[in-house]
């Protein structure tokens, strides 16, 4: 039995429509059983000192990325705009991507390990490095673009 339907003027599938049917519902299954993704990015400026963050900064628990296991963001990013519903939304295994604004080859990834910490001001993520290079910009005016690729709840 072939998987592709029938062309116009071809004779109907007969016994195959069945077979066919059931291997249709058997790809839908594994479709559905897929998680769903939504990415969102917002600017922030990054700051080297300790956390907690500050609104429209990220700070991380280590200067070194490879070695952090928190990102301290604030709850108002560069914008202005409170980002407290993407940080409700992040859960286990979801991907925070942190890279300067101007320079697409400064970039790091991070793995959620644990729900957001939602604080008055700031927000704490348990996450571990993932990948990436080079050292994000600490100067007053330097932008860093934060995406979030979060799991949909359906």
């Amino acid at each position: 039995m072939s998987d592709t339907p029938p062309v116009p003027g071809q004779e109907p599938w007969g016994d195959d429509l069945n077979t066919y049917l059931a291997s249709l519902e058997e790809r839908i299954e594994v479709l559905e059983a897929k998680s769903e993704h939504v990415f969102n990015s917002y600017p922030w400026k990054f700051s080297a000192a300790a956390p907690p963050a500050n609104a429209g900064e990220l700070r991380l628990n280590d200067a070194n990325p490879v070695v952090a296991t928190n990102i301290s963001v604030g709850k108002i990013d560069g914008d202005g705009a409170d980002r407290t519903p993407v940080f409700m939304q992040l859960s286990l295994g979801d991907l925070i991507r942190v890279n300067d604004w101007d320079n697409a080859a400064i970039l790091h990834r991070f793995n959620v390990t644990a729900p957001a910490i939602i604080g008055p001001t700031s927000v704490d993520i348990p996450v571990t490095w993932i990948s990436g290079s080079g050292n994000l910009p600490t100067s007053g005016a330097a932008k860093i673009n934060v995406g979030f690729l979060v799991s949909l709840i359906l």
